[in-house]
């Protein structure tokens, strides 16, 4: 019978038709997971809840070390192995809050989408920033700025500021010219975190390095996994002048003693180029990952701004979010 091997759909016919031993297990016409869908309806693996068409094609799964690796499975049988999300900004022009979150390659998902600050010359969905800078997926991704959101830089002031918990409580939470775009994402049924690229450049590398003057990028997170900022580096600095990653700066300027040790960490300023931050430093790509419950609603919060005063910007890129599998427990940011 060619229609009896292992693997193959089982029928209510009186015969063990994958050949697993039992006879009209697993029927093909039923809902055997309990996901919405049969085998007959779509569903590649009718064992299994978190792979069906409802699911999201995720990409990457952390592995025992929490390094993010291929997960290689179809999770939204197409007949597609972790091929992700089909980017969709590809025609954005205008300055929604929703259009941002395409630009971040989120197509599906979305909530809601608003702007909690900033004006429209502060933000910006680009192709590219300087000459090196360009999306890591997609053909967009997302440009913010206590600044002008331009390349190259220009200085701006808005002259407003809020109050966000947890940005500077030593200046009372206080953000000059801040940027707040807030996302509410409902977490697919088969993800159990998130990751998402950037790269934050500033006019204050290097001499205020230990200073005050630390304008700031945070990514608050609200979930039943996890709430407060996920970006940050080793010692729990939020990404800043201050922050361990400010990799690519420039060797002239500033000869001030107290940043030599930052220096020693740099590479070359050669990636800043056209973006305005070619005298100061940046980052380089880094990538966060995150903790969520899959089903949940969680609510993330991306920041910038200046603190303690309106002067020397930084800005900050955006892009390639990604829904991860498994693994994640708790938040990190390393170099993607």
């Amino acid at each position: 019978n060619a229609q009896v091997y292992p693997g193959a759909p089982e029928y209510e016919d009186g015969i063990d038709n994958d050949c697993d031993g039992v006879v009209d297990n697993n029927l093909f016409n039923n809902d055997n997971d309990g996901d919405g869908y049969s085998g007959a309806q779509g569903d590649c693996d009718d064992q299994n809840p978190l792979i069906g068409p409802d699911a999201a094609e995720v990409n990457l799964i952390a592995d025992a070390e929490g390094n993010l690796v291929p997960e290689g499975v179809d999770n939204d049988c197409d007949g597609q192995i972790d091929e992700g999300t089909e980017p969709c900004d590809n025609a954005l022009s205008g300055d929604s809050a929703m259009d941002f979150a395409k630009a971040l390659e989120l197509c599906q998902w979305v909530q809601a989408a608003e702007w909690l600050a900033g004006t429209a010359g502060q933000r910006s969905i680009t192709s590219t920033f300087g000459s090196y800078y360009s999306p890591a997926n997609g053909d967009k991704m997302v440009l913010l700025s206590s600044g002008l959101a331009t390349a190259p830089l220009q200085g701006f002031t808005a002259g407003g500021n809020i109050t966000y918990p947890g940005y500077d409580e030593v200046h009372g939470d206080n953000v000059n010219d801040p940027v707040v775009l807030r996302l509410t994402l409902k977490v697919p049924v088969n993800a159990s975190g998130f990751s998402f690229d950037f790269s934050f450049f500033t006019v204050e590398f290097a001499y205020y390095v230990g200073s005050e003057f630390n304008d700031r990028f945070m990514v608050n997170l609200t979930s039943q996994a996890f709430n407060g900022n996920v970006s940050f580096d080793a010692e729990n600095n939020p990404i800043s002048v201050n922050a361990a990653f400010m990799s690519e700066c420039s060797t002239s300027g500033d000869q001030s003693g107290w940043v030599d040790n930052v220096r020693a960490s740099c590479g070359d300023a050669s990636n800043l180029a056209g973006t305005g931050f070619e005298q100061d430093g940046g980052t380089g790509w880094l990538r966060t990952q995150a903790p969520a419950v899959a089903g949940e609603i969680i609510v993330i919060d991306f920041i910038i701004g200046d603190v303690t005063d309106h002067v020397l910007d930084s800005s900050v890129v955006i892009d390639n979010f990604q829904w991860i599998a498994t693994g994640v427990t708790d938040p990190g940011t390393n170099p993607s």
